[in-house]
């Protein structure tokens, strides 16, 4: 029976330095586009990546484009070896980079659907973004011609800039119901509901089920993962974690 893990890669096995624990060594997780070190990895998560990769088909299961992707510091194996899921769910990538076209004629359908209330966002940010100076990047990330979500960030992680645009979001979209926003820390993305991790998860766990059995593991660190997680035969979280610190710590003893 192959072991089928779905995981999640950014705050899950690698995180940017001011999330890492200190007196910890550590190596580089991912690069900036010039090649800088953006996250980083600890002895433990090495390792634990390590493992799942001798052990394990590792499905890698993010937010990031392909390109972003490619600028992870992870083993070659891992990449594309059994493909990916990029753009949180947008697009499936094949073991040789190129995207399922199934998936992506599926999501061209979705995306068509709520292109005009997904520009409308994006002026309403825009507008508050240079009224009030917030220094915010707001970019529509995709791949393969598919500009699939929107994505929020600071450069300086300035988490009151970044949640003013939140709420202005959910504002926007409380009477829109084919768009939904996730956010975590320094990071909001508005995506159509239709798209999610979950949604390729199942996908691309039928696609290996019709040709064999399969036991699933899914790793993730933000609330919006819980969706492919649970969907798994088993689910893994980080103990410092969004789901922890926002869903499950009442639930944890003090003791």
């Amino acid at each position: 029976m192959r072991i089928l893990t779905f995981l999640d890669l950014d705050d899950t096995i690698f995180q940017t330095k001011r999330k890492c624990p200190p007196d910890v060594p550590l190596e580089v997780g991912a690069v900036s586009k010039t090649g800088e070190p953006l996250s980083f990895m600890t002895p433990a998560q090495r390792t634990l990546l390590e493992w799942l990769l001798r052990t394990t088909t590792v499905i890698p299961t993010t937010g990031r484009d392909a390109a972003a992707l490619s600028r992870v510091q992870l083993p070659s194996e891992c990449r594309f070896a059994h493909g990916a899921i990029v753009n949180h769910g947008g697009t499936i990538l094949e073991p040789d980079g190129t995207p399922d076209e199934v998936w992506l004629a599926h999501i061209g359908e979705v995306l068509a659907q709520t292109q005009e209330v997904m520009s409308g966002v994006v002026r309403e940010l825009e507008h508050l973004n240079q009224t009030e100076s917030l220094g915010l990047r707001v970019r529509l990330i995709g791949d393969f011609g598919q500009e699939v979500y929107l994505v929020i960030k600071h450069p300086q992680a300035d988490l009151g800039a970044v949640e003013k645009a939140h709420v202005l979001c959910q504002e926007l979209l409380e009477d829109e119901p084919e768009l939904r926003v996730i956010a975590n820390g320094n990071n909001v993305a508005v995506l159509p509901q239709a798209i999610s991790k979950a949604n390729a998860v199942t996908y691309v766990k039928e696609r290996f089920e019709r040709r064999e059995e399969v036991t699933t593991l899914g790793l993730g660190d933000s609330l919006s993962d819980l969706g492919y997680m649970l969907g798994c035969d088993y689910a893994v979280l980080p103990s410092r974690s969004q789901i922890r610190e926002e869903g499950l710590e009442r639930y944890v003893s003090s003791d």
